[in-house]
This record gives C-alpha cells, sequence and structure tokens, in this order.
C-alpha cells in the first residue's frame, strides 16, 4: 500500500489524509479511489476532465481539484536551505533576485513551490529542468506552455502556491487543506 512507503509516522498521516480528502473530492463528481490510475511518470490521475494534484508539508496537506484543466499545487514549510544547492534549478535572475533580496528564504520559497505546482501540473516529475521554467508576476511559462499561478495563504511559516492551465479567477479554485497539528 502506497502509505506504507513513508518510514515517519507523520508522512503516513499525511498521506492518508490526502487520500481521505481525495477520496472526498472525487465522490463530488461521481468517482472513487478506484478510478486512480498512474502515467508512466507516477502522477495519479483519473480518466475524466478533472485533475487534481495533493501536496503535504510539516502540519499540512493541501489539495487542489479542477474540471476541465490541469493543476499542480505545493507547499512548502519555511525552514533554512543551503541556496547554492538550488542555484542550478533557478534561472539567472531568480537567483540574483534570491541573493538580493531582504528575505531571501521567502524568496526562494515563492519560487521553488511554482516551480512544483508547475513540474505536478506538467506531470513529468523531476525530468523537468526547473532552470528552464520562468516566472512572471502572475504566470509561469516552461516550453509552450503558459501556467497561472496564485498563492496560497495558509501559515506565516509555510510557502504555498497553486499552479493552473487556465486563466481562471483563483477564488473559484476549491483547494482543501487539512492542518493535523
Amino acid at each position: 500500500m502506497e502509505i506504507n512507503r513513508y518510514k515517519r509516522w507523520q508522512d503516513r498521516h499525511s498521506c492518508l489524509f490526502g487520500k481521505l480528502m481525495l477520496a472526498e473530492a472525487l465522490s463530488r463528481h461521481g468517482l472513487t479511489l478506484d478510478h486512480v490510475r498512474r502515467t508512466n511518470f507516477g502522477k495519479p490521475f483519473v480518466d475524466s476532465d478533472i485533475d487534481f494534484n495533493i501536496s503535504h508539508s510539516g502540519e499540512y496537506v493541501l489539495l487542489a481539484c479542477a474540471k476541465g484543466m490541469k493543476v499542480g499545487i505545493d507547499i512548502e514549510m519555511l525552514k533554512p536551505v543551503e541556496f547554492s544547492d538550488f542555484e542550478k534549478t533557478m534561472t539567472p535572475s531568480q537567483w540574483e533576485f534570491i541573493k538580493s533580496s531582504t528575505f531571501p528564504l521567502r524568496s526562494f520559497y515563492k519560487y521553488w513551490t511554482i516551480k512544483e505546482g508547475v513540474i505536478k501540473a506538467e506531470g513529468e516529475g523531476l525530468s523537468i529542468p526547473l532552470q528552464e521554467i520562468e516566472i512572471g508576476d502572475e504566470s509561469a511559462k516552461f516550453r509552450e506552455h503558459t501556467w497561472h499561478f496564485k498563492e496560497v495563504d495558509i501559515d506565516e511559516h509555510y510557502f504555498a502556491h497553486v499552479v493552473t492551465s487556465a486563466n481562471i479567477g483563483m477564488d473559484k479554485m476549491p483547494i482543501l487543506s487539512m492542518n493535523f497539528e
């Protein structure tokens, strides 16, 4: 079972909560977890016009579910990182912005959660070269795709973004969250 692949109980709980949230979201569209399949890259999907994505970090689990468009979501707990380890994942302008920012950690996680959302929506996993994802004020570009993003305001100790293939009002994007502290 997928839940057992996690070693830490916190991660097992996050996976379980994500599955429960997904079951609830799919049931609203007449689908069940039995309809979930995986692509060759491992991205879960259902054979319908519904797309979904789950992310968890720390105390939170987020699920984005959309009809008629691709969706990706990422949440990260703000914790110190060795920025130099991630230089190759950023464009030169993104890297310069992070280094010169008043709040470099927040700037890093802003870019990181958007990039993670894009690769999750694209569905090709880490085979995507992250440094090729260009990020503007409200959209990101990768290859021929434009992705629209919105910050998900969760908690001052977390950064999260939802990314969609369609430019919709993000207030219309159903995002379920669960805090299990």
